[in-house]
């Protein structure tokens, strides 16, 4: 494990900083599950049209939220 020493301008303060914590912390941020939610959330608004008509169509719709929302994350993550 590598330190780096920094020294401040106010006498006495030494601050030390593990280099190594910094490179684990800048991981790329994977977006694809946020396809999921999304999609969910498009299938529980269309399901709410038809609620009123159909309460069986409204569950049909989030099933199908999710499945779209998972095949979407899948092509996402396979492109990162």
């Amino acid at each position: 494990m590598t330190y780096v020493i920094e020294f401040s301008t106010l006498p006495g303060e030494i601050w030390a900083v593990n280099t190594k914590s910094k490179r684990m912390t800048e991981k790329k941020v994977d977006k694809s599950s946020w396809a999921i939610g999304g999609m969910t959330i498009i299938g529980v608004g269309v399901g709410f049209i038809f609620l009123q008509t159909a309460p069986l169509v409204f569950v049909a719709c989030i099933l199908i939220g999710v499945g779209l929302g998972l095949v979407l994350a899948a092509i996402i993550s396979r492109k990162n």
